[in-house]
């Protein structure tokens, strides 16, 4: 009897073995999307849902009869088409594979980022050459317009403030 209980508790815990095997060696949803792809390959093609609106408008013309103004309601129909382009089937991302695309965009806003601030710092840096150079230039166009004639004629006049106090006695 105790042999029984025994082989029924064994064959328990065998079945939730197998279930727990079973479970975890699934098949998962790329291998089923293959298979479909091998069925029929036209799910991976590009569709096209095409669509008609109508719409419709109220449009009113005044008119005008003994001081009064009245209106006449009519409506318009237009059409419109719209075209709608979908894949038919995608396959779902897998946990990997959105962890790539979150480093890969990271890496690139990092980067966008790290170059925005060096273009900034190089702007500046040629703000200030361009400065000094504008100051160079002006200075040199300052002294090729005649700025040393402003010195010697200072020169001169001390000259002749010097020799005139030479001759008055205070």
């Amino acid at each position: 009897m105790t042999l029984i209980l025994m082989v029924k508790k064994l064959d328990v815990g065998m079945v939730r073995f197998l279930l727990l095997i079973i479970i975890l060696s699934s098949c998962s949803s790329s291998y089923h999307l293959k298979k479909a792809i091998k069925k029929d390959a036209t799910i991976l093609q590009e569709r096209t849902i095409t669509d008609t609106l109508r719409i419709e408008t109220i449009d009113s013309i005044p008119y005008t009869v003994n001081d009064t103004i009245r209106y006449t309601y009519f409506k318009r129909f237009t059409d419109t088409l719209i075209q709608t382009k979908y894949k038919y089937i995608q396959a779902p991302k897998t946990r990997q594979q959105t962890r790539l695309e979150h480093k890969r965009d990271v890496k690139y806003n990092n980067q966008k980022a790290r170059t925005e601030r060096l273009r900034i710092r190089m702007q500046k840096k040629i703000d200030i050459v361009a400065s000094k150079m504008s100051k160079r230039l002006a200075q040199t166009e300052l002294r090729s317009k005649g700025g040393w004639k402003l010195w010697v004629l200072l020169i001169l006049v001390g000259f002749i403030i010097g020799f005139i106090t030479r001759f008055i006695k205070i």
